[in-house]
């Protein structure tokens, strides 16, 4: 495995594109990024790509809230 990060709201370039595909090549690995980076891939680019869906749900939303009050 292998992990490349890159900074927050990152707009990808074709080279770095293309170096994420040779590493996965080189290593016979599977490209896997999340659902809100994916969309920022052209989609010429994106058929090799995997993303992960990712949601939240807040079980106890007054709980929380009353935290972050708390911490304010």
């Amino acid at each position: 495995m292998k992990e490349i990060i890159f900074p927050d709201h990152y707009n990808y370039t074709q080279k770095d594109i293309n170096n994420i595909k040779l590493q996965a090549k080189k290593l016979n690995a599977k490209i896997l990024t999340t659902e809100k980076d994916y969309i920022k891939i052209d989609t010429n680019n994106n058929h090799e790509i995997k993303f992960l869906k990712v949601e939240l749900e807040i079980v106890n939303e007054k709980e929380l809230l009353n935290y972050f009050k708390r911490c304010i």
